[in-house]
């Protein structure tokens, strides 16, 4: 019973983090494209979507955790009062969502490391991906 309580918690837990990681990669890439206008830097955030996101799917390669996915239930899941969702400008936008991105992806690679330490691996590589991404745009 415990052992498929903490199978359930981990695979909520990789399936937000997925989310959440794909969601912030998207809006930075977003504000890369339209506001930044560089083709070269919209390229290499769009490889780095799509790296994470194969990265994700083999890490999770059937729909199962979304079984476990409990969005009414999450006791930390709504509005937080460290973050009033404030943005002044776009660039305000991206900043956050780089920093939502670079906390999701060490999520994920420190979690899969309990599942595919090579998986792992391909999540330190997207983070460090992401690092160079932030400081380019």
């Amino acid at each position: 019973m415990a052992a498929d309580n903490e199978r359930s918690a981990l695979l909520r837990l990789l399936d937000v983090n997925a989310n959440r990681s794909m969601e912030a990669l998207r809006t930075a890439e977003e504000y890369i494209r339209f506001f930044i206008e560089d083709r070269e830097l919209t390229a290499q955030a769009r490889r780095l979507r799509h790296e994470l996101g194969s990265a994700i799917n083999d890490l999770l390669p059937d729909e199962s955790h979304l079984a476990h996915r409990d969005s009414e239930g999450d006791v930390g899941a709504g509005p937080t009062l460290d973050d009033p969702g404030v943005r002044s400008t776009p660039a305000d936008v991206c900043r956050a969502a780089f920093f939502r991105l670079k906390e999701s992806v060490r999520t994920l690679e420190e979690f899969g490391k309990t599942l595919s330490p090579a998986i792992a691996r391909r999540f330190e590589a997207a983070r460090y991906a992401v690092y160079r991404l932030e400081k380019e745009t």
